[in-house]
């Protein structure tokens, strides 16, 4: 009888010892709310504002990182989520890189957000110009042409 308590309470020690220590996967395929998106519009000079085409609209981003190496370029692959007006951790997939993203606002087409991101810049300016001006000279693998 003893033995047999003792190997019982053995079991249940190591079931909870190996349990503790199972790999816990963190993927994110059960969250609808994460998307891929593919930069169709990076404007030269300014590419810290992008229009991003989802899988059924265009968003219209500002990239908020400091690093030029952040900014996302043409046909860049983004993934995560775009909510509108709040900061977004986005991965861009083509540069590898974790970067943080605003979104404006979404459109239906691509023009329609194209538009409006030369209207944002033709109203706000160069927000980051001096990023802009440092950036070939700061980046060692993405360059802003």
């Amino acid at each position: 009888m003893k033995r047999i308590l003792t190997f019982s309470l053995l079991a249940v020690l190591a079931t909870f010892i190996f349990a503790g220590c199972s790999k816990n996967g963190y993927n994110d395929n059960n969250n609808p709310d994460v998307e891929n998106g593919v930069v169709k519009y990076a404007p030269v000079g300014y590419n810290y504002y992008a229009v991003v085409q989802l899988f059924d609209s265009y968003a219209f981003i500002e990239t908020l990182d400091q690093s030029a190496n952040k900014w996302p370029i043409y046909n860049d692959v983004l993934r995560g989520t775009f909510y509108k007006g709040s900061n977004n951790k986005v991965y861009n997939q083509t540069a590898q890189v974790w970067t943080t993203v605003v979104v404006h606002d979404f459109y239906n087409t691509e023009a329609d957000a194209d538009n409006a991101l030369e209207a944002y810049h033709a109203k706000y300016g160069y927000a980051k110009q001096q990023q802009v001006q440092t950036a070939d000279s700061t980046s060692s693998t993405r360059t802003i042409k």
